[in-house]
């Protein structure tokens, strides 16, 4: 949702879980009139890449630990919905195994719209968290994009989210003593995946 010019904005992390930021990143909703939107299957695969770091020496993969989530928001006018709505999770990539993520040093995330995801318009949005100890501030990396889901849906989405508003300082899925040990026992934050 950002222009060109604005790759550090969308590369810094949001720490502060009261803030609108947490829907789509630092000043996202300025760009929306501008973003383009892509007609997607219900049932596809589809994903999200970094394209550029502005940051060179970090490389071009997801090097923070933690999980990865992908977020739909239905919207009447992407142009000037903000991300004030319900929020369902449709995918979610953890640990990998007990002391690694399924995400480290992949430079996508890619993953299924629900084939019974009911069509129309959607704010898609992909956060990487990184969990922090108590005392610091977990790290969730956010992009969104624009998407219209074509299908015969059926569905129905349950089990919503709110942003800000869902996620919690004391959140397990939030804090986490060591970000490479006893992943087994991990529990994503925010509401179980939708699988349609």
């Amino acid at each position: 949702m950002y222009e060109p010019d604005n790759e550090w904005a969308k590369s810094a992390p949001v720490e502060d879980l009261s803030s609108v930021d947490l829907r789509c990143n630092h000043e996202a909703d300025l760009f929306a009139h501008n973003t383009s939107t892509a007609t997607v299957f219900a049932g596809d695969e589809v994903g999200f890449r970094i394209v550029q770091d502005y940051e060179a020496a970090n490389g071009l993969t997801m090097f923070h630990a933690g999980p990865g989530q992908i977020y739909l928001s239905r919207a009447d006018n992407l142009e000037t919905y903000i991300g004030d709505g319900d929020w369902f999770k449709i995918a979610s990539a953890g640990p990998l195994n007990n002391t690694n993520w399924q995400l480290t040093g992949l430079r996508d995330m890619n993953f299924t719209i629900p084939a019974t995801t009911p069509p129309g318009k959607y704010l898609m949005r992909m956060e990487q968290v990184m969990p922090m100890p108590t005392g610091f501030s977990p790290q969730l990396y956010i992009s969104c994009a624009h998407i219209e889901v074509v299908g015969q849906g059926g569905g129905t989405p349950t089990e919503f989210a709110q942003f800000p508003g869902t996620y919690k300082r004391e959140d397990p899925g939030l804090l986490l003593a060591t970000q490479f040990d006893n992943l087994d026992q991990y529990v994503a934050p925010g509401p179980a995946v939708w699988e349609g």
